[in-house]
Order: structure tokens, then sequence, then C-alpha cells
């Protein structure tokens, strides 16, 4: 398989940047997931919707069938610097990927 390639590498930077902030800055997703840890990781929260609402309706998991519910993801590699491991995770019918899949990688 042929490595993705950009039109500027410089790309990557930015994304891997960000993705750090995910799991590092006290505003990112998935910082309590990571927070304390002895390792950098960089990672990438994100909820995955099920069923269709309506452009006016308000999502409301609790009126769900729990198989309606939105999954969670969230991928990671560690460690961030050099990384030698990554970790995908997904949880069907789980809610928010920052709240709940993030923790399966911490």
């Amino acid at each position: 398989m042929e490595p993705i390639k950009l039109k500027d590498e410089h790309y990557w930077e930015i994304a891997l940047k960000a993705m750090y902030g995910v799991t590092s800055k006290q505003t990112g997703t998935a910082h309590r997931a990571f927070a304390g840890t002895s390792y950098t990781v960089a990672g990438k929260s994100g909820t995955a919707q099920v069923i269709n609402i309506k452009e006016d309706e308000e999502y409301d998991a609790e009126k769900l069938d729990e198989n309606q519910r939105d999954n969670a993801m969230f991928v990671a590699l560690a460690p961030y610097e050099s990384p030698e491991v990554v970790a995908t995770v997904i949880l069907e019918n789980a809610g928010g990927g920052s709240s709940n899949a993030s923790t399966y990688c911490a």
C-alpha cells in the first residue's frame, strides 16, 4: 500500500498538533481521559449518528432505543513524539467519543 501523499507535507504536522491538543490541552475533548498518564498521546474523538433526526428536533439519547443511540469513537497514537502504538476504539450506541471511547485508550 502506498503512503498517502498530500499537496503539502506540512498538513501532517498541523493534523498531529491538533490531535495532540485533543489529549493534552485543558480544552481538549479527551484531556480528562489522559490526565496524569506517563506518556504523551495524540488522538481524535468522534461521534457517529445512527439515526436521522429532523433539523429542528433535539437529540435526546434517553428517549431513544439503545440501538438507535450515537456510536462513540476514538483513535490515538503514542508516544506523540515518535509513535509506536495506534489504538482505535468504537463503542456502539455509547454516546460521545471523548467522554466514552477515549477512556479505553488511556
